[in-house]
């Protein structure tokens, strides 16, 4: 990371089993809890994008999500339904990004949501004003709404992160989240293993470290002791990235329950893999919206079993941990469902995910009328109220209160939202290999990709298949933790097939 951005440091104190050369808890107060809570909030796309980048370890893949993120930035514009889809999917939004805006060390690079409106004075001035989060979606006048409208600082709510202050946590190698409630201090210290040979270890971290944190917290189960003491990811400590138990059968909810999505599958024969499958637009803004879901909305879809690394020990105790200790109830709820940010949900998405909503916002515009023309004297957004003018006394000016309608940044028609709201066109048909690259739909790049595997068309059985939310979990737990999401997350499928042989 730039080294501008690590001048920030939080102190840490490690109890660290000397003998076996491991860390056996570390004991931290809201600053560094808060960091370390702040990774359920992250989509995986940011994921994706950090864990890239080299810090105090080196960039690392993340399962097949990598993957999926860097095919998106491939992908040319002309696929997706508009111009913003693209960059929604290369810099999805944090849901909470409220309550992380204030972390002493935010290791997110997103840039911070900002608000567009029409420049011209005369859409200022009328009953409902078109708003929006990107830069350029288009207002009705036909203009960009290109002129970046602040909150009003009564509505300016200053985050204080998660956890109250004044409490000491203890967060064990795996990153669970604990207190001492329901324990002696002997009790405690027998149930974390203290002995002889433990030793006192104090540590400042900065954001390197932060973000190395992230990525043993996604490949480790012992992300404190390959962070602070090996200063290395153990990759024979980390995950089996390759094992894979399908998802458990639940009862699906009545919405959803009988949606299915067709699939052509290309599986080799000789071992039962997946090479590729052929999908249609439904499907592959179901698989890009992946990209969009925070940590802790997976950990909720999957029930807490993403077999995620200490991420998945991270949620839980979050799910475990008192109420008390949380800024607030709600709050701690949001953690563990956050859900996707405003308008980044697709209608085809299947999961059941909420979509947070955007605040209720009216745009107050003062302008003047001075030589047979208006101007704008200022302009923010306040708290929702009805549409009004009021004149201000003795002046020449007015304020207008007018409702607010945020754009579709999905759909490609001016003022309206999108039938399909979803990320790419249809009706072409997509590519998706195993480790879930998308591409369009190419013979000639069918070919090219078989010849750089050296697969044999003898040793290939196409299959079209349906499935449904139970398939679609599975795959999105494989892609985490595995470089062949969809063999994986379709096993049933192919095991037939190789069977078969």
């Amino acid at each position: 990371m730039d080294s501008t951005a690590t001048s920030k440091q939080i102190s840490l104190r490690l109890m660290v089993d000397k003998e076996r050369k491991r860390v056996i808890f570390a004991e931290a107060g809201k600053e560094f809890v808060d960091v370390l809570l702040s990774f359920l909030t992250l989509p995986l796309g940011t994921i994706a994008r950090l864990v890239s980048k080299d810090s105090n370890l080196k960039a690392v893949k993340f399962g097949c999500i990598s993957s999926l993120y860097q095919s998106v930035g491939n992908i040319d514009q002309e696929y997706f339904c508009t111009n913003t889809c693209k960059e929604m999917l290369l810099q999805p939004r944090n849901p909470m990004e409220a309550h992380c805006q204030n972390l002493e060390l935010n290791i997110d690079d997103t840039e911070p949501i900002k608000y567009f409106t029409c420049p011209t004075i005369e859409c200022l001035m009328e009953e409902n004003v078109c708003l929006s989060t990107f830069r350029n979606q288009i207002c009705n006048c036909g203009r960009e709404l290109s002129s970046e409208i602040k909150l009003d600082s009564s509505i300016t709510v200053t985050s204080e992160g998660f956890v109250q202050k004044m409490v000491s946590f203890i967060i064990l190698d795996d990153l669970s989240v604990i207190t001492g409630d329901g324990y002696t201090t002997l009790g405690l210290l027998r149930s974390l293993g203290i002995n002889d040979t433990s030793i006192e270890l104090t540590v400042d971290i900065n954001e390197n470290e932060v973000l190395d944190l992230l990525k043993c917290a996604l490949l480790s189960e012992a992300a404190l002791s390959d962070v602070f003491l090996h200063k290395k990811l153990y990759l024979e400590k980390t995950i089996a990235r390759e094992s894979y138990s399908l998802i458990k059968e639940e009862t699906l909810d009545e919405e959803n329950k009988n949606v299915k999505l067709k699939m052509k599958l290309t599986v080799r024969k000789s071992n039962g893999k997946v090479m590729f499958t052929q999908v249609e637009k439904d499907f592959v803004d179901v698989l890009l919206s992946f990209l969009t879901l925070p940590v802790g909305a997976v950990e909720h879809i999957l029930g807490g079993n993403s077999g995620f690394g200490c991420v998945s020990k991270m949620y839980k105790s979050v799910v475990d941990l008192n109420g008390k200790y949380f800024n607030s109830e709600k709050l701690r709820g949001m953690l563990i469902n956050p859900g996707v940010a405003p308008q980044f949900k697709v209608n085809s998405e299947i999961l059941n995910v909420h979509q947070v909503a955007h605040p209720k916002y009216s745009c107050c515009t003062r302008y003047s009328y001075k030589k047979l023309r208006y101007s704008c004297v200022s302009c923010c957004l306040i708290a929702s109220r009805e549409f009004g003018r009021t004149p201000i006394k003795y002046t020449n000016e007015t304020e207008v209160y007018s409702t607010v309608t945020f754009l579709d940044p999905k759909s490609p028609i001016k003022g309206k939202s999108s039938k399909d709201g979803g990320f790419v066109k249809g009706p072409l048909n997509y590519m998706v290999t195993d480790d879930l690259v998308v591409k369009p739909f190419s013979f000639i790049s069918v070919v090219s990709y078989l010849k750089e595997l050296n697969v044999g068309e003898d040793d290939l059985e196409e299959r079209l298949i349906f499935i449904g939310v139970k398939e679609v979990k599975a795959i999105l737990k494989a892609s985490m933790i595995s470089s062949s999401a969809l063999t994986s997350g379709l096993a049933p499928f192919t095991k037939s097939i190789k069977e078969e042989k």
